[in-house]
């Protein structure tokens, strides 16, 4: 992590989130609009049914176990983050949380899923969605993962032509691995 990133203060990790989420959402929404106009854009959130939301609790649930599973079995450095998550997200609410998190679903997923990948595929778009997650870039592990779960959403996606499932199942995964770090043990194992 730099030195910029370890010198900031939680408040301004959580402003800095709220920010580039912010501008994510607003890219989103005005590139499909550019790109699909407004009715192609809202039919983008159709109801896909319930088996197809019902998919998505499973691959975010499957995906944060096989997450929490490598955190326990793999090396600590393979993984960390230089502990921002955790000072992004320390002492949040429940609601907070969860509130951040669909935001961050609901933006990236409106901009790469909406957007990018009916121009450029799902390989390239889950290029390009590992790369704005630069953080993890001198980490070639957690690139890899972000990587591969951007085509798990772009699959999920594409099966259910329906915006709301990557949404849920981006949400909930990132919900499910910031309770992870708020609750769960550390790596070090004190609680």
């Amino acid at each position: 992590m730099t030195d910029q990133l370890k010198e900031m203060d939680q408040r301004t990790l959580y402003l800095n989130l709220l920010l580039t989420q912010g501008i994510v959402l607003c890219a989103g929404i005005i590139l499909s609009l550019t790109v699909h106009g407004w009715q192609e854009s809202w039919l983008l959130f159709r109801f896909p049914g319930w088996r197809a939301m019902a998919f998505a609790v499973g691959a975010a649930s499957a995906i944060a176990a096989l997450s929490l599973l490598l955190e326990r079995i793999l090396p600590k450095q393979w993984l960390d983050d230089g502990e921002l998550n955790r000072r992004i997200f320390h002492g949040l609410s429940m609601w907070q949380t969860a509130l951040l998190c669909g935001l961050v679903g609901l933006s990236e997923e409106w901009l790469f899923r909406g957007v990018i990948q009916p121009l450029a595929g799902n390989l390239l778009t889950s290029l390009a969605f590992a790369l704005i997650h630069f953080r993890y870039l001198r980490k070639p592990f957690l690139s890899l993962t972000v990587f591969l779960t951007s085509l798990v959403l772009g699959w999920l996606y594409q099966s259910a032509q329906s915006l709301l499932v990557p949404i849920e199942a981006h949400s909930l995964f990132n919900f499910f691995m910031v309770l992870s770090i708020q609750y769960g043990p550390s790596r070090e194992g004190d609680e």
